[in-house]
Formats: C-alpha cells, structure tokens, sequence
C-alpha cells in the first residue's frame, strides 16, 4: 500500500546522492485507537523513548548532512543543527519539493 507523504519523500531522495539513509524520528506509525489506517503526530513521550535509537543511528552514520523533515524531526535533531524542509502531508509537497530543491543546490546534495 503507498502513502502519499512518502512517495513524495522517495522521489526527491532519488534525485539526490545513491548513499541516502532514511529513518523516522518516531520510527512507527502513529495512529489513531482502533484506526491503524488513520495518522496522527507523534506524543512527546514517543519522540523520547525513540531519542535514544536516532542519537545511536547518527553516531554510527556520521552523516555529511542531517535533513529534518518537518517540525516534529527538526525538534527530533535539534542538537545537530538539521536542514529543516518541510513536510509534504496536508498540503505541504509543494513547500517540500522546492525545500529539497534549494537544499540540493546549497549543499550539492
């Protein structure tokens, strides 16, 4: 099953370097009770308990750019001064397209 937000986040990703890794602030799908198909943003105490996985996964990686895509992964890594886009659910693809854009031609990405 696609996912819009999504889609639209792996077809900028291919336009920018092979060696790209991907990985959700809240790596799960936040839903609403009894509604999996439904999204919702993530609680402060689920941002917390996955802190510790992201702060391992961008020690291990070492990254030449770390990206937060939308407010919730900016907040997510704002001890590693992220390149902020914004995120293409309701309504944003528009503003993340050109985002990913400006941020491909700044940093040769």
């Amino acid at each position: 099953m696609g996912e819009n937000s999504a889609n639209k986040v792996w077809d900028e990703v291919g336009k920018i370097h092979p060696e790209v890794f991907l990985w959700n602030a809240v790596p799960i799908h936040p839903h609403e009770p009894g509604s999996p198909l439904t999204s919702r943003q993530p609680t402060a105490a689920e941002r917390k308990q996955f802190a510790p996985l992201l702060e391992e996964l961008i020690g291990h990686l070492q990254p030449a750019a770390v990206v937060a895509v939308g407010r919730v992964a900016e907040q997510a890594l704002k001890q590693h001064s992220p390149k902020y886009v914004r995120h293409p659910s309701r309504g944003g693809a528009g503003k993340f397209e050109k985002g990913m854009k400006q941020l491909r031609a700044k940093y040769s990405l």
